[in-house]
């Protein structure tokens, strides 16, 4: 793992591979960007894939990874892992505030404002609104947490 190496091992790591990366063709250099961006491709589909397991997983079995991964493998723990984890499978502070604001947001479409008597819910700005609003508190959950 890089952050495992000391800084200036990192910053020799990095000088060598920008190095031969310039040392490149043109056509290398595209070879190579393509193959990168492959890379990033995977890496961010094995995420979202390990994020669906996790959100998949029963509190209890949620908990047993966790504590796997992050305490039970040696004697370090790795706490910011641990939270990132128990995030991923939606252990969240005010996870509820979510559900409860979707819930009550939706049953306001009837007569939403006046102006959609009963059918606001199928209104783009309505579903738009109650987006921008979750956002919001997504953003403050997060700056709680």
């Amino acid at each position: 793992m890089a952050d495992a190496l000391p800084d200036s091992a990192i910053t020799e790591k990095i000088a060598s591979l920008a190095s031969a990366v310039f040392g490149l063709s043109d056509d290398e250099g595209m070879a190579f960007n393509r193959a990168v961006s492959l890379l990033r491709a995977e890496k961010a589909n094995a995420d979202a894939q390990r994020i669906a397991t996790l959100r998949t997983m029963t509190d209890r079995d949620l908990a047993q990874e966790v504590l796997w991964e992050c305490v039970g493998q040696g004697s370090d723990t790795y706490p910011d892992r641990a939270l990132q984890m128990l995030r991923e499978g939606g252990f969240v502070r005010h996870a509820g505030i979510e559900a409860a604001y979707r819930v009550g947001f939706e049953a306001s479409s009837e007569g939403w404002n006046g102006e959609h008597p009963g059918d606001a819910a199928e209104q783009p700005r309505f579903a738009l609104a109650m987006q921008e609003a979750l956002e919001t508190i997504r953003d403050r959950i997060e700056g709680d947490a």
